[in-house]
């Protein structure tokens, strides 16, 4: 995979091993992300290969090839579902390929077999239960191997001690605070700090649930729609939240009580990360529309969106008296290739104006505005991540603690200062599997 210019998108390439000469394979086209996990036909003729679209989705196409392995037509697209297709293989005998997929939109992944032909739907491999990824067959094609992710991700607090000291505190108190036998995160507190809302799949796919500020009770919110990145209107009546339950994400809304989510968004590309203006007049949101990710806005009772920025944004935050936008910078396509996916944290005002950048290093979505700062998580030199806090008035950052697990995406922060959520992953990892007998 390269990409020879900065603007343009990833594509598949053919080295030579020999003299080193590189070849074109693929033409991504402007609008999407990249072309990723090829795979050869046991002929050598054909190559399949995923075609990313936004976040997290991605569809299978094959290419036909001379025998110099030169491109020979136009890639042909074989599923059309708008989730995440990965890692395929194919059959020895080359008539159907094997491949990763969530497909189902309940968010478990799971194996699934395609013709290389096309035209027919993906029929899944009954043989292999949820969390199947990465295929293998034997070139008899009699045994299939796949590995089997396991995990437990959590909800966890930190305690800061009163206001004016939890700056540079040495002792954190952390504590387990919402756990399940599945995955829970994303935790948000009420603007009273009564209710929490929080994603979980402990009802067997990805929804949104409540629990009293104690982290008990929890009880579903949404249902049938999946759902991700909530966040409290100012008032605590509505939820704002995004579900790739349509094939690409979309920005919806529900009362904080429950009901029909009403959707904000609509469109042939990912919509997602909604945040509130301080009024509650307006929702904040990433789109990919025109390709780039942008920050732009909706009425949050419902309208046209607006574009806000111009040279990129990711999840944005309004400051709390409402005068300035802070956002973060994330190119995909660096993210993809895994060179620097972290743009940095940016301010701009609300009603127009020069962007400034304010911090160098921050994770994409792990930031919150307080009124006189913001907290954040960041990368640290030793694979850590770090804790810290960034002062408007000294513009001087300090750091609060470091964690050595992995920390997920998001933070949030109590309204009255004392406590901090965040989501660990506490464990993690996987098991290959042995399917004897495959057809």
């Amino acid at each position: 995979m390269d990409k020879p210019f900065p603007d343009e998108p990833i594509s598949l390439f053919l080295l030579s091993v020999d003299t080193g000469e590189k070849r074109r394979l693929t033409q991504t086209p402007s609008g999407m992300i990249a072309d990723s996990d090829p795979a050869f036909s046991p002929d050598g003729q054909r190559l399949v290969f995923t075609r990313s679209t936004g976040l997290s989705v991605a569809d299978l196409h094959v290419i036909d090839l001379s025998p110099a392995f030169a491109p020979a037509g136009e890639p042909k697209r074989l599923t059309f579902d708008n989730r995440d297709a990965y890692s395929p293989a194919w059959t020895p005998d080359g008539r159907q390929i094997i491949f990763s997929s969530n497909r189902v939109g309940g968010g478990a992944t799971t194996l699934w077999r395609i013709g290389a032909s096309g035209g027919e739907q993906p029929q899944r491999l009954e043989s292999v239960g949820e969390d199947g990824r990465n295929p293998t067959i034997s070139p008899k094609g009699d045994r299939l191997v796949y590995d089997r992710r396991s995990g437990d991700r959590n909800i966890w607090r930190i305690e800061l001690p009163a206001a004016g000291k939890q700056i540079g505190s040495a002792e954190l108190k952390r504590s387990l605070f919402i756990a399940s036998s599945r995955n829970d995160g994303a935790a948000r507190m009420s603007p009273d700090g009564s209710r929490i809302v929080f994603g979980s799949n402990r009802s067997g796919s990805p929804e949104l649930w409540l629990c009293d500020s104690s982290g008990r009770n929890a009880a579903q919110l949404t249902k049938q729609i999946g759902g991700s990145s909530p966040r409290w209107s100012p008032d605590g009546e509505r939820i704002a939240f995004d579900s790739n339950i349509e094939g690409h994400f979309e920005v919806y809304v529900i009362n904080a009580n429950g009901g029909r989510p009403q959707r904000l968004t609509s469109g042939s590309t990912d919509s997602s990360a909604p945040s509130w203006s301080r009024d509650g007049k307006w929702i904040y949101f990433i789109s990919t529309h025109g390709g780039e990710g942008q920050v732009w806005k909706a009425p949050s009772g419902g309208g046209r969106p607006i574009q806000v920025t111009k040279s990129g944004g990711f999840t944005a935050l309004e400051s709390r008296d409402g005068t300035f936008l802070y956002y973060t910078k994330y190119d995909e396509a660096k993210a993809y290739l895994k060179n620097d996916p972290i743009g940095g944290l940016w301010r701009a005002p609300i009603e127009g104006g020069d962007e400034t950048r304010i911090l160098e290093s921050l994770n994409s979505r792990a930031f919150e505005v307080v009124e006189d700062g913001i907290y954040f998580f960041a990368p640290g030199r030793s694979g850590e991540t770090l804790l810290q806090f960034y002062t408007f008035a000294t513009k001087k950052t300090t750091l609060i603690g470091a964690f050595k697990k992995p920390v997920g995406g998001l933070i949030d922060v109590s309204p009255d200062r004392r406590s901090i959520l965040y989501t660990q992953i506490d464990e993690a990892g996987g098991d290959l599997m042995l399917v004897e007998g495959f057809r």
